[in-house]
């Protein structure tokens, strides 16, 4: 049989028709079947041609939902235009119902891809979280398949105890597929809703966790990570504090010099939202350059294009800057709906010399 699901689950796959409809991908020849006598892929893996007609469904062969994509027909083909390339070296099946109502399938391979094993690292890194920490982010050094994370990451506390439903759905990645925001479930990590006390937080103070990224995690040209990366971490306290401007430090650079502007913080703060939540300028002008995060989310990094001028500069800072349990700069990321709150209003700059 083709599909564990129910003959139903067919119809209403099918019944997406020309519309948003499921993936398929292919290799070689295939043998001629009742309805379809050869699938191919490009080279790309963003345009799938089935040589047959029929209403078809395609998806992972190791199982699961039915992928997403644009069907459309040409003359004696179905070609299907998937939302996302199929990765190198994975196995796909086609399926859709015979003349005699019985389900068929055919099972096939994209061709092995060529490339970088890729790498991946986590952050922050080298802290302790807040108990109420909000997200992580994996850094993988070439654009990964998506859709799948949720099947790649597993998440214990070191005494061996898996933590179950830790992540939100959402999948949410840099525009270049190589850096991935991984959201603890928001439901359980805010104080007081109803997953939070019925299934208790995701971390918990005191404890220590391990995030296991699965070898079998590929890239997009379809290369694996090959084996289990494994990232491990304490817990302190829940934060619930907003984070301070005073609390920056710089140490301006040199003039005639394109040493970085350090700016270093007390507590850490999300990398994602802190590498673009800063900028410098000079005279009203912005300072082209560019920016690095340290693994710790504790100090920002910025080295200019051109040499530093000598002068008066200024660090303007974006007020929806975070730390990591989602405080910002202007209110707590958890509010007492019960009592009077007051956004905090505040010049959000520094200045600095040059000389």
């Amino acid at each position: 049989m083709f599909l564990s699901r129910t003959e139903a689950w067919l119809g209403a796959a099918c019944r997406l028709g020309a519309g948003l409809g499921l993936l398929a991908c292919s290799g070689e020849p295939l043998g001629a079947t009742e309805a379809v006598t050869r699938v191919a892929v490009s080279e790309a893996g963003d345009r799938v041609v089935i040589e047959g007609d029929g209403e078809f469904i395609l998806r992972r062969a190791e199982g699961g939902a039915p992928l997403l994509g644009l069907w459309e027909r040409e003359a004696g083909c179905v070609i299907f235009l998937p939302a996302l390339p199929l990765p190198a070296g994975q196995r796909f099946a086609l399926g859709w119902k015979g003349a005699d109502g019985d389900l068929r399938q055919l099972e096939f391979q994209t061709a092995n891809a060529t490339g970088k094993m890729p790498t991946v690292e986590l952050r922050p890194a080298g802290i302790m979280l807040p108990a109420n920490a909000l997200k992580l982010y994996l850094h993988f050094s070439e654009p990964m398949e998506q859709g799948v994370f949720l099947d790649r990451l597993r998440l214990f506390e070191t005494d061996g105890r898996e933590v179950v439903g830790p992540f939100r759905e959402t999948e949410l990645w840099s525009p270049d597929g190589r850096r991935l925001t991984v959201w603890f479930h928001p439901g359980r990590q805010k104080t007081g809703v109803n997953l939070n006390l019925e299934e208790g937080p995701v971390l918990r103070d005191g404890t220590r966790y391990r995030l296991v990224v699965s070898g079998t995690w590929r890239t997009t040209a379809g290369i694996a990570l090959g084996a289990d990366r494994r990232f491990e971490w304490g817990v302190g306290p829940a934060d619930h504090a907003m984070p301070l401007l005073e609390d920056f430090r710089l140490a301006p650079p040199v003039a005639g010099s394109r040493d970085p502007l350090v700016v270093s913080t007390i507590h850490p703060l999300d990398p994602g939202v802190l590498v673009d939540a800063l900028r410098v300028s000079r005279a009203g002008r912005v300072v082209a350059g560019h920016a690095r995060v340290a693994a710790d989310g504790c100090s920002w990094r910025f080295v200019p294009d051109s040499a530093w001028l000598a002068g008066e500069h200024q660090l303007q800072v974006d007020p929806h800057l975070e730390d990591l349990a989602g405080n910002s700069l202007t209110q707590p990321f958890e509010v007492d709906v019960e009592k009077r709150q007051t956004q905090r209003m505040l010049p959000l700059s520094q200045n600095f010399t040059v000389r």
